[in-house]
């Protein structure tokens, strides 16, 4: 996993993301700490770019894919960091070399099987479940208590899809057109993951279903094979930063399966700041927040049954009062709890406003900007130590990157890693002054503006 921010103000925005990343081949999850996640978008101009989740589109590192977007790019300049994002989808969508049909039938093939995969697990820890509580059935029975998850798993993640929202550029045309372009895949898929004692109704819902996952999102997080793409900076026409944050699956029929989520903002007049998180985000939001998540939660659901179930202890406790009145007072009493605990989650969202975000908030705002890249180093460090401390997996940790973007100085490395060392690689350098200039830039000066792009950075993404 990732841990990634952006921090904004009038003045600048800064960009940092950790250098972990999960490989999963078969046996246990391996870590690197090594991986690349931010990078300069444009070589002339104040955008970068943050990727995280799945490590390459369409089986190509997002490394390459952006150097390949910014050597296309070249010196253009767009309007705002709105058009920099949909021109960055257009180039994933149409560029073809990114996605030849090979590629998009093995992304198909890869996104049913993950998909079935796990939907076979939750069958499976189903049923056992079911045998932990209940006598060993006979084997008549353990078929039909099979039968029975098996279709009832399915028709609710039928149900979930159906009511799912299309991607940005799909709808029901686009979800029918794949089915029949890849009902082979689909097919044999199915076969592999379910056998084939499937009734006719899952079947058939398993077919539908599938259309959809290929140009649906149903779920806020990450599916196997998506990734999280975060564009921020400055477009030509904009005097205050901006970010855009979208998903991005892959290409299927030739289209992209993408969606731009919630975070996103723009700094104006009104709005002076903000801090935003990406991927694991636990810690910033306790920073934020001043409590953990989770933690709040927990506390919630507390309060929910302490609400719910001592009122009514009380009542049943209540002597000479027959079955009539007492579910007239169960009824005023549930319904008293239920507002009761609005109140209380009312009161205290508005604590955790007042008390904590908008100080934090407001201090960014004022904040210089020299100052933002020391906030996201650590709010990213502070993720990355609580893993460390704690008896999670360490999937987020290694180097820092660290970004500052602002209109007058434009892109600036605060900190950032290299796979080699400079000094004994000239003959890199002095390519870059080639390349650059067609020989009219010296081997410093090319250096210096090396600084604004990625080439001497580790070739793995994630």
């Amino acid at each position: 996993m990732t841990a990634e921010i952006a921090i904004m103000n009038r003045e600048a925005v800064a960009l940092a993301a950790d250098s972990a990343v999960t490989i999963t081949q078969g046996g246990a999850p391996k870590i690197f700490a090594s991986a690349n996640k931010l990078f300069a978008l444009s070589r002339q101009q104040p955008v970068g770019i943050m990727v995280y989740g799945n490590a390459s589109f369409m089986e190509v590192p997002w490394d390459t894919v952006i150097k390949f977007y910014r050597a296309r790019l070249g010196d253009t300049a767009l309007a705002n960091i709105q058009e920099y994002a949909e021109n960055f989808i257009r180039f994933l969508e149409t560029e073809s070399i990114l996605a030849p049909e090979s590629s998009q039938e093995m992304y198909v093939r890869y996104i049913m099987a993950e998909y079935y995969k796990g939907m076979v697990r939750q069958i499976q820890n189903r049923i056992t479940e079911r045998l932990q509580q209940e006598t060993l059935p006979t084997s008549d029975e353990l078929q039909q208590l099979f039968r029975t998850v098996e279709s009832n798993t399915i028709g609710e993640h039928y149900q979930t899809w159906r009511d799912a929202k299309y991607a940005e550029n799909m709808d029901s045309t686009a979800a029918d057109a794949l089915r029949k372009q890849y009902r082979t895949i689909i097919r044999e898929t199915k076969e592999l993951r379910f056998g084939s004692s499937l009734t006719p109704n899952a079947s058939g819902q398993l077919t539908r279903l599938s259309g959809w996952i290929l140009s649906k999102y149903a779920h806020k997080g990450l599916l196997a094979g998506e990734s999280g793409i975060v564009i921020a900076g400055f477009g030509e026409q904009q005097l205050f930063p901006s970010v855009r944050s979208f998903r991005v699956s892959g290409v299927a029929t030739g289209k992209l399966k993408y969606q731009f989520d919630s975070k996103s903002a723009d700094i104006g007049v009104e709005m002076g700041s903000t801090i935003i998180p990406f991927a694991q985000d636990e810690m910033v939001r306790s920073f934020m927040e001043g409590i953990e998540p989770e933690y709040w939660m927990d506390i919630l659901g507390s309060v929910t049954r302490l609400l719910e179930e001592y009122p009514i202890a009380l009542i049943n406790s209540i002597q000479g009062v027959n079955d009539q009145e007492r579910e007239r007072l169960k009824l005023s009493v549930r319904k008293a709890s239920k507002e009761a605990f609005e109140a209380f989650s009312k009161e205290f969202s508005g604590i955790k406003a007042t008390r904590y975000v908008d100080p934090v908030v407001s201090t960014i705002e004022s904040m210089p900007k020299s100052e933002l890249p020391a906030v996201a180093e650590a709010l990213v460090n502070l993720q990355s130590f609580k893993r460390r401390v704690s008896g999670e997996q360490e999937t987020v940790g290694g180097p820092i990157d660290v970004m500052l973007i602002s209109k007058g100085d434009g892109l600036i490395w605060i900190q950032r890693k290299h796979y080699f060392d400079r000094d004994l690689n000239p003959q890199y350098f002095q390519a870059v002054s080639r390349d650059e200039g067609n020989g009219t830039v010296g081997a410093k000066d090319a250096q210096e503006r090396r600084q604004a792009d990625d080439r001497p950075t580790d070739g793995a993404t994630g």
